[in-house]
């Protein structure tokens, strides 16, 4: 099975930049499956942003007021049938599309208090008592299972007995990640709230698992990704085009002065022209995913380090490095809205991910496999098609 399943304590959808955000870890973990905790919104703002971000599928469970609420939404590459709903989790079967693999999932929004935790615990005993088959624990615990798990916080937080109770129970296995040691942080505190837990059963399907502790953005926890086989793909770019937030840039003014040659023929000036403009685009404007990559890997190391230190030098590069990457997903939305050729946008919100493939699949429609020559026989090979489509139009400007 092919399967990536990314899970974010979100804490709340109220600011418009937690879409860009959520659209960015999106487009860069490309998951399955999505879980996104305490939301504080419901209903109908729920449902918008849901659809907002792409997601053919869901399911839910309601916020109360503004504490609470999980959301599992998934693309067509698996089915989810949800089978328990409760205030602190979901247990659902996730089968992949076209296979007969099957695995449970258990996604848990743990309440805030060990009261609240209280309940809990017997139900996800239950639930790991019944699994015969592979079966992952995931989510939010508000609770730690070692001492390690903490750093700076209160001396009356303790690991929860019962949380390591359940494990040693049912012989669950803590999967371990990839990246910052801790999921959670606010001021100087830090603590590993977030985790992916399996059974055995798991781990004799899917030996190999890996989990990821991805950078913290919009919210004191950090998305955690499960990727079980998945590869990504690349798709590389190719004509030059003039796009318009090249208009917003401070430096473009500067850029088409120094290279518009007036005093040349137009054909002279526009080739020119076109040559810097597309250097101009590779090394300002146009490796937006490269820079992004750039930015992220500068907060990740900010991250790492406020997570050992404070310093009020590192804090205020962390904001300025953050309004840096806004702008960027901005200049991105841009670019892939006139890419696709639609005004399909309203107040700020963006959605960059509807738009690349609105953009794709214009690509895919404009895109000439097989031809007819006048002879009437079919070619399909590039050469053949090349050789075609240049004795047409030599055949066609050369007539009257």
């Amino acid at each position: 099975m092919n399967l990536k399943i990314l899970s974010w304590n979100v804490q709340g959808y109220g600011h418009w930049r937690f879409l860009p955000t959520a659209r960015q870890f999106l487009r860069d973990s490309r998951p399955d499956m999505v879980v996104f905790v305490e939301p504080r919104i419901s209903g109908r703002n729920a449902n918008a942003v849901i659809a907002s971000l792409g997601f053919p599928n869901s399911h839910r469970v309601e916020a109360k007021g503004f504490s609470g609420g999980i959301w599992v939404a998934w693309y067509d590459s698996i089915d989810v049938e949800i089978l328990i709903n409760h205030f602190q989790f979901i247990h659902c079967r996730v089968t992949q599309r076209n296979s007969d693999k099957v695995v449970y999932a258990t996604t848990v929004y743990a309440s805030p208090s060990s009261t609240g935790r209280k309940h809990l615990w017997p139900l996800l005993r239950n639930i790991a008592a019944s699994s015969r088959s592979p079966w992952i624990l995931f989510g939010d615990f508000n609770a730690t299972i070692h001492s390690a798990d903490r750093k700076g916080c209160a001396s009356s937080s303790t690991p929860s007995k019962d949380f390591q109770k359940l494990l040693v129970d049912f012989g669950l296995r803590d999967m371990g990640y990839s990246g910052l040691d801790f999921t959670w942080s606010r001021g100087h505190a830090y603590a590993r709230l977030d985790r992916f837990l399996c059974n055995s059963y798991w781990d004799e399907v899917y030996p190999v698992s890996s989990v990821q502790h991805l950078l913290r953005l919009r919210s004191d926890h950090r998305p955690i990704l499960l990727n079980v086989g998945h590869t990504m793909d690349r798709i590389p770019s190719q004509h030059f085009r003039f796009f318009s937030g090249w208009l917003n840039h401070d430096d473009f003014s500067r850029m088409v002065s120094d290279n518009w040659i007036p005093s040349s023929s137009m054909a002279t000036t526009l080739a020119h022209f076109t040559m810097a403009a597309s250097t101009w685009n590779k090394c300002v404007f146009g490796y937006i995913g490269m820079k992004k990559r750039i930015l992220m890997a500068r907060l990740r190391g900010i991250q790492r380090a406020l997570a050992t230190r404070h310093s009020s030098f590192l804090h205020n590069l962390k904001s300025a490095l953050l309004i840096e990457l806004e702008k960027l997903l901005d200049e991105e939305e841009l670019m892939w809205k006139q890419k696709s050729r639609t005004d399909w946008i309203t107040g700020g919100d963006r959605n960059t991910t509807y738009f690349h493939r609105r953009a794709q699949a214009r690509k895919q429609r404009n895109k000439v496999t097989a031809l007819h020559t006048t002879a009437g026989i079919l070619c399909d090979d590039e050469p053949s098609l090349i050789m075609e489509a240049a004795k047409f139009y030599t055949t066609l400007f050369s007539k009257g």
